[in-house]
């Protein structure tokens, strides 16, 4: 067989082979299956989505949450044991356990703060004995309000939430996001594995305050008001900014059309349609962040517990931050790197950075595997430290505004050597002059030359006039 039929042959061979691939039977391939309220969705590896393995991951796990990186939060949080350090996210208070369990007496004291009654009762029991001993007190507060709740009650003093003196705490801990007891209740609305209302307050259902000292009045909006009741381009800003969906529009209208939605259930199915099979627990997941976000404004209130941290905590005293997604690990990365929220590092006269604070870790810090193997919900976190430096907010506004005024000369230009300058100034100024003049003869003597080719060229034209005359 000749070449061109070798290259025929390998070709009918090729559109054979192409051909009984694409003629598969249709059982052979795989089909997508519909979007019902099947186990499918519980099998997450997004942030939103965790199994609730009954596995013990600390000896400060509890049946209302499992705290993560405890290991970690103590080594670069606690360094002073006779110092009082304040806890911003309670939750079932397994990190503050851990704490007092480094801390000394005297001295050695935790205050903490949360916002959920759930977990002000189950920590305040945890913890009885410890309240007894005068080592740790629960406020109920959002931490956005810290500094007026600990001036209120006395902990702090009117100068220090002014700025003009050094904080009293050691260290400061923030755990964001929720915890695993808020996403385990379906009638909390945190999740959407079960049936519940759409709720997402992490205050709880609306319900008075049960202490004098509350600074956190529950709030009025729920996921469930968002949903039903806003546009479908607010809709759509809060899923793509809060949530990171990039089918965010698409999700807000078909939203929009199944109103009035009463269950997270009923917002689940409808959501579920818009995204392919494989993608929708990362969907679900992502929709289901940007409404707790929006409805609980946690991006604003860690803004406000970062910026007073700063007069919160006492000079070489530690920040340690715990972040679950990006939204929450970029301020917190920003501020330790320039002790301001908009990221501007700020230099002295002499080109120094200045902040107020400092960043222990050039980068996050992860968890170990043996921690995550255990606690699944700990494969996401992210945690930052910074220490507080020697230097206040105002000597760095002091040191900043000490830099000189530079303003801007334009530089004087030397004029061009023309016929009509008589003089030129400068250094030495005889010898310009004397350029200047040579210059002029040189000039003259070239003038002269054109005059006299000139004149010639005059003479030869009046000769041929005078003898086409002739």
């Amino acid at each position: 067989m000749g070449s061109c039929g070798q290259i025929g042959f390998l070709f009918s061979n090729t559109k054979l082979f192409a051909s009984f691939s694409l003629c598969r039977p249709f059982s052979s391939r795989r089909r997508p299956r519909p979007c019902t309220s099947d186990p499918h969705v519980d099998k997450s590896d997004s942030i939103e989505v965790h199994t609730n393995e009954n596995k013990i991951a600390s000896p400060f796990s509890s049946e209302y949450h499992s705290p993560v990186m405890w290991r970690e939060v103590l080594e670069h949080l606690v360094t002073d044991t006779r110092g009082l350090y304040l806890d911003c996210t309670l939750g079932g208070g397994g990190h503050s356990e851990a704490i007092l369990t480094r801390l000394e007496e005297p001295g050695g004291k935790v205050i903490a703060l949360d916002q959920d009654p759930d977990a002000l009762d189950f920590a305040g029991k945890r913890l009885e004995q410890e309240v007894g001993r005068g080592r740790f007190k629960a406020l109920r507060a959002n931490f956005r309000a810290a500094t007026d709740v600990l001036l209120s009650e006395g902990l702090i003093t009117p100068e220090a939430a002014a700025g003009t003196e050094p904080g009293p705490f050691s260290g400061i801990l923030l755990d964001l996001g929720v915890s695993s007891h808020q996403l385990d209740v379906a009638a909390r609305g945190f999740s959407f594995r079960g049936d519940g209302p759409l709720d997402m307050r992490m205050q709880g259902p609306m319900k008075p305050p049960t202490s004098t000292s509350s600074s956190s009045p529950p709030s009025a909006l729920s996921a469930g008001d968002i949903v039903n009741t806003w546009e479908v381009g607010a809709l759509s800003k809060v899923l793509r900014a809060y949530g990171e969906e990039p089918r965010a529009y698409k999700i807000a209208r078909a939203i929009e059309s199944s109103r009035p939605l009463k269950s997270t259930t009923e917002l689940r199915e409808v959501v579920a349609k818009c995204a392919p099979y494989a993608e929708r627990p990362k969907v679900l997941a992502r929709v289901f962040q940007g409404l707790r976000i929006a409805v609980n404004g946690e991006v604003e209130a860690l803004e406000a517990i970062l910026t007073q941290s700063t007069r919160l905590v006492r000079r070489g005293g530690r920040l340690v931050v715990l972040s679950y997604h990006s939204l929450e690990d970029r301020p917190v990365k920003r501020f330790l790197r320039a002790g301001n929220k908009e990221g501007r590092v700020e230099r002295d006269f002499y080109g120094h950075e200045v902040s107020t604070w400092r960043a222990v870790a050039r980068t996050s810090i992860r968890p170990k595997e043996d921690e995550v193997s255990m606690n699944p919900r700990a494969r996401s976190v992210s945690m930052r430290v910074g220490e507080r430096t020697e230097l206040g907010e105002a000597q760095v506004r002091a040191r900043v505004d000490a830099l000189p005024t530079v303003t801007y000369t334009k530089p004087r230009q030397i004029p061009h050597m023309e016929k009509s300058e008589s003089t030129i100034v400068s250094n030495n100024g005889d010898e310009m002059k004397a350029r200047q003049e040579a210059g002029d003869r040189g000039d003259e003597r070239r003038g002269r030359g054109k005059k006299g080719n000139a004149d010639s060229e005059d003479s030869e034209n009046e000769d041929n006039s005078t003898q086409k005359t002739e």
